[in-house]
C-alpha cells in the first residue's frame, strides 16, 4: 500500500494539471494532436539524479573496498585474514539484508522515507569507516553502508518506475540499474 502523504506534488499518477495530463508532462504549444510531449526539465533531472546516485552507490563501495585493503596492514598490523574477509563481506551482508527488509518497509512507509534512511545510513556508515579506530568499527561501517545500499537498490528502480512519466521510464529505471 502506498501511503498518499509519500508524494510531494512530482507524483505522476494522482496529481494533473488543467488539462488533464500528468504533472511534468504537457501537450506542446503549437497544440499538435501528433501525441508529442514536453518534460518539466526540472523534474526529469531530479529523477535523473536519483537513478545516477542509486546506481552508483553499490557499484562504488563494492569497488573500493578493493583500494582499501592495501592499506589494512598499514593502519591496522594485526589484522587477520578472517576480520579482512569479514570487512570485505559485512557490505554484502548489509546490502542482502537491506533489501529484503525494504520491501516491507516501504510499503508500510512509502518509497521517500525508506530512501532517505538509506542515506542517512550510508552517510553514517561511511563516516563510521573514515574515522574507525579499530577494526570492528570499520566492519560496523561497512554493514550499515551495505544496510543503505542494499535498500536503496530495491527501492530506487521502485520509486523511479512509480513518478517517472511513461515515455522515458523504462530509461530511467535501466539507467539506474545500469
Amino acid at each position: 500500500m502506498i501511503k498518499d502523504d509519500d508524494y510531494d506534488g512530482n507524483n505522476l499518477t494522482h496529481q494533473v494539471n488543467y488539462s488533464g495530463q500528468p504533472i511534468g508532462m504537457e501537450d506542446n504549444d503549437q497544440g499538435e494532436s501528433d501525441g508529442q510531449k514536453t518534460y518539466n526539465l526540472c523534474f526529469i533531472v531530479k529523477l535523473t539524479s536519483i537513478a545516477a546516485v542509486g546506481g552508483f552507490l553499490f557499484g562504488y563501495d563494492t569497488g573500493v573496498i578493493s583500494g582499501a585493503q592495501l592499506y589494512f596492514d598499514d593502519t591496522w598490523p594485526d589484522i587477520t585474514d578472517t576480520e579482512r574477509s569479514l570487512t570485505v563481506s559485512l557490505a554484502t551482508l548489509g546490502a542482502a539484508v537491506g533489501s529484503l527488509v525494504s520491501g516491507l518497509t516501504s510499503d508500510k512507509y512509502g518509497r521517500k522515507k525508506p530512501i532517505m534512511f538509506a542515506d542517512i545510513l550510508f552517510t553514517l556508515g561511511a563516516i563510521l569507516m573514515a574515522v574507525a579506530p579499530t577494526i570492528p568499527t570499520l566492519m560496523v561501517g561497512r554493514f550499515l553502508v551495505g544496510l543503505g545500499v542494499g535498500i536503496a537498490a530495491q527501492i530506487v528502480p521502485l520509486y523511479l518506475s512509480e513518478v517517472a512519466p511513461v515515455e522515458i521510464r523504462g530509461q530511467l529505471v535501466a539507467f539506474n540499474v545500469a
